[in-house]
């Protein structure tokens, strides 16, 4: 709809010495960046991307740490006792 219509409310001018980021679109979140303002103003979308939900460690990857844990406790008993 915005680039169908020029007068469209969400179009914007860019003056010589503006500069525009336009990330990867992912869908649901909207950014927009512009380098002459330093403060959002009328009408600017800023979006923060919502936080990815914590997967639980599997089995393996428990197991995993724990052997890491292990090992470096082991190594550090055998460097301070010699």
């Amino acid at each position: 709809m915005v680039l169908k219509n020029a007068g469209h409310r969400d179009n914007i001018l860019l003056q010589p010495g503006d500069s525009m980021a336009v990330p990867e679109c992912n869908p649901g979140h909207q950014f927009r960046f512009f380098g002459t303002s330093p403060r959002p103003g009328l009408r600017s979308v800023t979006s923060v991307p919502g936080k990815q939900e914590a997967k639980p460690p599997s089995p393996t990857q428990l197991l995993g740490s724990i052997a890491q844990i292990l090992a470096s406790t082991v190594a550090i008993v055998v460097v301070t006792t010699r």
